[in-house]
């Protein structure tokens, strides 16, 4: 019989497992958004695993890039591809395997940056995978794209099917080499469901041995770049969560293993990206989701605030990304004679900083470079109409 202060104590072990979730997917999704492209010849940690069928996830990482990593060969089946015009305020659509298997897309208000086609494509097969008995996958796209929150892809196996939660090993095939990374699956959710931060194929792979059993001698060939090592550590450190959680096994070594990716992520991730804020727009748009998305997992952690963290780096980054951001604006408009883009670029820079949190207002700099652009434009042709192309 369940006594009376069992269900207060479930809800907090619920609640605690939920924020441990969310911090380790959102530095999962940080790291991502700077790859995607695999090869480069660093590393970032992974989890050790035992040989058995129970999964472990000590905080023991290895640091070294394999040569040959594992390479997939996805084939789609094109002729299963929807498509779907989604706005700003987001959408959800299915696409249906001829196996039967659903993937379904949920992408939350707000997450794109502008209305974008999305396509699913179901793949037919997967090919060289030294792991798995059966493949379930969907390539999503455009390859690449990059959301300001998390988007959702759920997996439903046709009716009468069932696989194993111990059995299931999310992947990833990223870059134009389809480099196979572990995928974050919601390590809260019975239902496999992806939450993702970045555009590419996924799939779910049914291991006949078990989830670290069947990875045994291989995580070290999961992922060729840093960012995709790390995402590879954060998701195998979720899916063991997972299968831990749903069969109702005790203990919990993800917050220990966090931490200590944390540490690993501001040194081999974050660092560079701040050193190459200024270098581009791009650059300085990532620098700045990294430092906040960073700060929050620590929150959720309940970790004291990095270096990163206070308000001068903030603003430092805000003003960096508008000036940046602008500067290359204005050079179009100034060597191209192309006007039409400076002021929807500045409201575009006000709602990307918006959607990664930042309510102050756009730099004086950022209406400076629109004003020189329209004097510009206005000098080099003194009979075009405003908005119109020099």
């Amino acid at each position: 019989m369940q006594t009376s202060t069992s269900a207060p104590r479930a809800a907090a072990h619920r609640a605690t497992n939920h924020r441990l979730y969310f911090a380790a997917a959102l530095l999962i999704g940080l790291a991502a958004c700077g790859g995607g492209g695999g090869g480069n010849d660093t590393a970032a940690p992974a989890p050790t695993a035992s040989g058995g069928g129970q999964p472990t996830a000590e905080a023991t990482y290895s640091l070294r890039v394999d040569p040959n990593p594992i390479v997939a060969t996805p084939a789609t089946d094109d002729a299963r591809q929807v498509a779907q015009d989604l706005p700003l305020e987001g959408g959800t659509l299915s696409a249906t395997g001829a196996d039967g298997t659903v993937y379904t897309l949920t992408v939350p208000a707000n997450a794109l940056e502008q209305a974008t086609r999305i396509t699913m494509t179901p793949l037919a097969r997967v090919a060289g995978l030294p792991f798995g008995e059966d493949v379930r996958g969907v390539q999503l796209g455009p390859d690449g794209l990059q959301f300001a929150s998390f988007v959702r892809l759920n997996v439903a196996l046709p009716a009468g099917t069932h696989w194993p939660v111990e059995q299931q090993v999310p992947i990833s095939m990223q870059g134009s080499r389809n480099i196979v990374s572990l995928a974050p699956l919601d390590s809260t959710s019975e239902a496999p469901s992806f939450q993702l931060l970045h555009f590419s194929s996924y799939a779910l792979v049914l291991a006949s041995k078990g989830l670290n059993a069947s990875l045994e001698g291989l995580r070290q060939r999961l992922g060729g770049s840093e960012d995709e090592r790390l995402t590879s550590a954060l998701s195998g450190l979720l899916a063991a969560e997972r299968v831990r959680a749903l069969s109702g096994q005790p203990g919990n070594t993800l917050a220990d293993a966090l931490i200590a990716m944390m540490q690993e992520f501001e040194k081999k991730v974050l660092a560079p990206r701040l050193a190459a804020a200024s270098s581009s727009c791009a650059a300085s748009r990532l620098a700045l989701q990294t430092t906040l998305g960073l700060e929050r997992s620590r929150q959720l952690l309940g970790l004291p605030e990095s270096g990163s963290a206070t308000a001068a780096t903030h603003a430092a980054l805000f003003a960096t990304s508008a000036q940046v951001c602008m500067k290359e604006e204005f050079e179009i408009c100034r060597d191209v004679h192309i006007v039409t883009r400076i002021v929807p670029a500045r409201l575009g820079v006000e709602r990307q900083l918006a959607l990664l949190g930042i309510l102050d207002q756009v730099p004086l700099e950022a209406d400076a470079y629109v004003e020189k652009c329209l004097r510009f434009a206005k000098h080099a042709n003194p009979t075009a109409e405003a908005g119109q192309p020099a």
